[in-house]
C-alpha cells in the first residue's frame, strides 16, 4: 500500500465511524421510507439491482444524509479525486484516476424493516481497480477493511486481527450464501444456482454485503450473486481478495462494475464451481 492509499483508508475509517452513528440514530425509529421505484428520489447513482427493479426499491433519509455526508468530506480531503455514490450519482472531475465508491446503506430493506444485516461500504479505486475497501456493521461495531499488499482485516470491540480465508477445495463442505433467490433473474440463473446449493454443505440468505466479510473471515466459503451494482461489489473486492480469496463475475473474469458475482475463500472452490456459472454468464 502506498502512503497515498494508506491516507485513504485512514479516511475511510474516520467516515465510517460517523456514518455508524448516523445510521443508528434512525434505525429503529420508523422514519418516513419512499420508493425509488414510484419517483420518491434517490437511485441517480446507477442501475438498480434489475431483478427487484419492478418491487418495492426502499431509500431512506438515512441513506441521503450518509452519502452526503461521506461525498461532502472525502472532497474536503482529496478535491481531485471523482466520487460515485449509489444515491446521488458521480462527482468530480472525470478525468481523476481516482474514484470513490459509496453505499450509505447496503441492505436498506433490512434497515427499514429493523432487521440486522445491513452495513456502510466504502471503496476506493485507482485506474478502475479497486484498492481499498471498508465494510462497516453498525449493529455489532464490527468493521472488515483492507488495502491492497496490506492484507485484510477485522475490528470489533476485542480488538483488530489479520482475515484470513479458510480452505474448501470441496463443494459438498462448502457454506454458500447469496442475498435473496429474487436476484437470479433467468431461469438459467436460477438452474444454475439451485445445482450449486443442491451440491452444497449449506445455504443462506439474507446477509447482503455482511456474507463477503464471513468468507474473508473465514466462516463462510462462498457467495453467488447477480444482479448487484458497482456500489454493492466494488468496496468489497479487497477484502476477500486480500484475505486469500478469489472474486469475479460468472465468467472468471474481473468485476468492473457489478452484475454477476462469485465470491469464494479458496481458488479451487472457485474452480469447481464457476462452470455451473458460466453457462448462465451474461
Amino acid at each position: 500500500m502506498s502512503a497515498e492509499e494508506g491516507a485513504w483508508l485512514a479516511l475511510a475509517q474516520k467516515l465510517a465511524d460517523e456514518a455508524r452513528r448516523m445510521t443508528l440514530r434512525d434505525f429503529r425509529r420508523n422514519q418516513p421510507v419512499e420508493d425509488k421505484n414510484r419517483g420518491g428520489g434517490g437511485g441517480r447513482g446507477g442501475a438498480k439491482k434489475a431483478a427487484l427493479k419492478e418491487s418495492f426499491d426502499p431509500i431512506t433519509k438515512a441513506d441521503r444524509e450518509v452519502e452526503a455526508y461521506l461525498r461532502r468530506e472525502i472532497a474536503r480531503h482529496f478535491p481531485s479525486h471523482r466520487v460515485w455514490g449509489e444515491e446521488e450519482g458521480r462527482f468530480g472531475s472525470p478525468s481523476s484516476p481516482v474514484e470513490w465508491i459509496l453505499d450509505p446503506i447496503d441492505g436498506t430493506r433490512n434497515y427499514v424493516a429493523g432487521a440486522l444485516y445491513w452495513t456502510v461500504l466504502i471503496g476506493a479505486r485507482h485506474e478502475g481497480r479497486a484498492r481499498i475497501g471498508l465494510c462497516d456493521h453498525p449493529l455489532t461495531e464490527e468493521r472488515f477493511f483492507a488495502s491492497r499488499q496490506e492484507g485484510a482485516w477485522f475490528e470489533d470491540r476485542g480488538g483488530k486481527r489479520a482475515l484470513k480465508t479458510r480452505p474448501c477445495a470441496s463443494l459438498s463442505e462448502a457454506i454458500l450464501g447469496a442475498t435473496t433467490p429474487a436476484l437470479f433473474q433467468s431461469e438459467k440463473e436460477r438452474e444454475s444456482f439451485d445445482r450449486i446449493g443442491s451440491l452444497a454443505k449449506m445455504v443462506l440468505f439474507g446477509g447482503n454485503s455482511y456474507f463477503y466479510g464471513l468468507v474473508a473471515a473465514g466462516q463462510m466459503d462462498a457467495v453467488v450473486e447477480s444482479s448487484l451494482t458497482v456500489f454493492d461489489v466494488q468496496p468489497l473486492i479487497p477484502i476477500v481478495e486480500e484475505a486469500g480469496g478469489i472474486m469475479t463475475d460468472w465468467r472468471g473474469e474481473p468485476l468492473r462494475e457489478g452484475g454477476q458475482v462469485l465470491a469464494c475463500g479458496d481458488a479451487r472452490l472457485h474452480a469447481t464451481i464457476l462452470p455451473f456459472l458460466k453457462e448462465a454468464a451474461s
